[in-house]
């Protein structure tokens, strides 16, 4: 009797952690489908990475979720997106040159540390130290030029991260660089279209005066021909005569 209650309740828990498993995995495809749905969209890249952040924070129970964007400045960084219980400080972010930004930066996927006590080959950079953060995940958001940002989970406790939270952050920095790049192409295309109008413009422009310029000198050359015609037409021959016609007509279709 008691050894099979100790196997009903063993049922029963491995079909909670099973149930409480899909649960969570249903929570992270809904939240990658809103994702996906407003990189579609095509709004600023800014406000998806905000949406992403506070999502990400509050399905995986993160103490800062933050996008890192690398400054053209080398060794700095500027975070345009956070959301937790904690936030960074506002502006340019300086990276240690051993730090876990840079690790990442270098290897350009996906890093996971669970317990800084052991050596993971980074230090955690200034401005993460002072939070004592423990674990967490970091995930290059890629560009055709090669990393942009990164999409950064950390926590102040030791936590392991499964195969499916560590899906989860790449797709969510996946789908962060794809919008990234719509966006870019958009901003290209838009250009594009200015800059053909405006060398359309200086197109007609320079065919206006090109056409202009030539009247003058077209109306000469016609009323030249006139005159040959009235005074010396009886001089010339049958092919001459011809030609005159066909200079008198054209120069009066291009004037």
């Amino acid at each position: 009797g008691e050894m099979a209650r100790i196997i009903a309740l063993r049922d029963i828990s491995t079909r909670q952690m099973q149930q409480s498993a899909l649960q969570r995995r249903e929570v992270r495809q809904s939240v990658l489908a809103l994702l996906g749905r407003a990189a579609l969209e095509g709004g600023r890249p800014e406000h998806l990475m905000a949406t992403a952040v506070r999502q990400v924070a509050q399905t995986l129970g993160i103490d800062l979720c933050a996008v890192l964007v690398l400054d053209p400045e080398p060794g700095q960084l500027r975070c345009v997106a956070q959301a937790g219980e904690l936030r960074l400080s506002e502006g340019v972010l300086q990276m240690s040159a051993d730090g876990l930004a840079a690790y990442a930066k270098a290897r350009d996927e996906l890093v996971v540390f669970e317990n800084l006590t052991h050596d993971n080959g980074f230090v955690l950079d200034p401005f993460l130290a002072k939070f004592e953060f423990q674990s967490g995940i970091v995930a290059p958001v890629d560009e055709p030029g090669g990393v942009s940002a990164l999409l950064s989970l950390f926590c102040r406790e030791g936590r392991h991260c499964g195969s499916d939270e560590t899906e989860f952050v790449q797709a969510v920095a996946d789908l962060l660089g794809m919008a990234v790049v719509r966006k870019q192409a958009e901003v290209d295309r838009e250009n594009l279209v200015k800059e053909l109008a405006r060398a359309n413009e200086e197109l007609k422009d320079f065919a206006y005066i090109v056409s202009h310029d030539l009247k003058t000198p077209l109306r000469a050359i016609n009323a030249l021909a006139d005159w040959i015609v009235d005074d010396y037409s009886q001089l010339l021959d049958e092919e001459g005569q011809e030609n005159l016609r066909l200079l008198q007509d054209r120069t009066r279709r291009m004037a």
